[in-house]
């Protein structure tokens, strides 16, 4: 589930075509089945063509939409249900917070500072609404060659770049 209103990237990271699907209940929508255990709902599959629209919504309708996606889709057995919600502390995952009281947080980062100052503010936001995190990865953050083994910087770093110097 998509949570990321303002910049979802899901859909276009998978490369889903197409929307969500009616069902026959006609409160609910199916989401988009990806692969025979992967479901996905996101903002963008109901964007229609143009996937480059300003999504300008503000708290109280951000805030439906989300607990819309979470009581308004006709869901399969979930084992998890895995939700992408932009960095910060902002409604989105204060909504997943107040919506489902059990949810952990599995915060993912790179390694730049500014990527890590938000992280330190997911954790603080984690430990004052009472959600256990699951872990911290940090994406991007090296490469083992294939050919020599030595491990690659995706990202260079200032820190890294000023040591190296």
């Amino acid at each position: 589930m998509d949570i990321d209103l303002h910049g979802p990237s899901i859909p276009r990271l998978l490369g889903l075509k197409g929307g969500i699907q009616p069902s026959i209940n006609p409160s609910k929508a199916i989401p988009i089945h990806f692969m025979p255990n992967l479901q996905v709902i996101s903002i963008e599959s109901l964007m229609g063509e143009n996937k480059d629209v300003a999504t300008i919504w503000r708290g109280p309708l951000k805030i439906g939409v989300i607990r819309q996606f979470i009581s308004d889709i006709e869901w399969s057995a979930l084992d998890y249900l895995v939700i992408d919600s932009p960095p910060g502390t902002g409604d989105e995952p204060l909504t997943i917070a107040q919506t489902i009281p059990d949810a952990k947080a599995l915060i993912v980062t790179t390694p730049q500072e500014i990527s890590l100052a938000d992280v330190r503010k997911s954790i603080n936001f984690c430990r004052q609404v009472n959600m256990p995190i699951l872990g911290l990865v940090e994406n991007m953050s090296g490469l083992q060659c294939p050919h020599c083994g030595e491990t690659i910087d995706l990202i260079k770093c200032k820190s890294k770049v000023e040591k190296r110097q």
